[in-house]
């Protein structure tokens, strides 16, 4: 789905919990997250805990690739895998969830089990 260009600043200005509720909403509609890959996927230093950066929207993710992540590309991960693999794994390995960071701007920061209950919960109004 291409984003326009107004849609994404509306969404960016949002507050980082606002952009929570977002993820969350679109995540479970959808059934895919995305992030951002090269030769591995992109991380984030949340005072001193590694993390990884995850958006609801293709567009979403690739306008965060710059800087130090410019040669990064979105790539989704579909939602069975991210709460069955990918979340367990982040939180065995103490890794804590950027959820859809914006440039120059802030994320909500959660832990992977954090994140997990709540997908669930937001799951659970669509059956």
């Amino acid at each position: 789905m291409i984003e326009s260009p107004e849609k994404s600043q509306r969404l960016a200005n949002l507050s980082p919990s606002d952009r929570y509720l977002y993820f969350l909403r679109k995540v479970s509609d959808f059934e895919l997250v995305w992030s951002l890959t090269e030769s591995g996927w992109a991380t984030i230093d949340a005072n001193g805990t590694s993390g990884v950066p995850f958006w609801p929207e293709q567009q979403l993710a690739q306008l965060c690739a710059s800087g130090v992540w410019s040669r990064y590309r979105a790539q989704s991960i579909p939602l069975a895998d991210f709460m069955t693999r990918w979340l367990p794994g982040m939180e065995r390995d103490g890794r804590v969830v950027s959820v859809f960071p914006v440039s120059g701007g802030q994320s909500a920061i959660v832990t992977a089990s954090q994140l997990r209950r709540d997908l669930e919960q937001e799951l659970r109004q669509y059956e």
